[in-house]
């Protein structure tokens, strides 16, 4: 976080969960990058904070992943195109995606396809969203307080 032109610090950071010795920047990390997995439980979607991190294998590019992740429901949501992901370098599989979302998504929801992606877009902005929400404190150099909106 950046107050006052300084970013914050923590006198003695964490790095997962585990104490540190040194002086580390104020972060807070919520999980929903292009690496959170999308889960089912109780019948409800949730996207992240767990996640396969950095490490390659996602259902889209043809490794032998199966958890679900934002780039596999922008594959089949058409925002990527498997022709020109990457400048062509990267083969993209709709087909392994396909499966990973009926079999994690679709599938326990009893939803087709479709709704599926869709909820999984959604759940995705929601969780943005409360971490925006989460992160974001209107002060008074915000310019506009809450209640009233952006100016027009």
């Amino acid at each position: 976080m950046v107050s006052d032109g300084a970013i914050q610090v923590d006198r003695r950071g964490t790095i997962e969960h585990a104490p540190s010795s040194l002086e580390l920047a104020a972060i807070t990390s919520y999980g929903v990058g292009g690496s959170s997995v999308f889960r089912v439980a109780d019948g409800r979607l949730a996207v992240g904070p767990d996640s396969v991190g950095a490490a390659p294998g996602r259902p889209a590019s043809g490794s032998a992943a199966t958890r679900p992740r934002s780039p596999t429901c922008w594959l089949l949501a058409g925002v990527l195109d498997p022709a020109t992901y990457l400048g062509g370098t990267l083969a993209l599989h709709p087909d392994r995606s396909v499966k990973v979302i009926q079999d994690k998504i679709a599938g326990p929801l009893g939803v087709p396809i479709d709704d599926a992606l869709r909820r999984m877009e959604e759940a995705h902005a929601a969780t943005i969203a409360a971490a925006l929400a989460d992160a974001t404190a209107v002060t008074g150099d915000t310019g506009w307080p809450r209640s009233a909106g952006p100016a027009r």
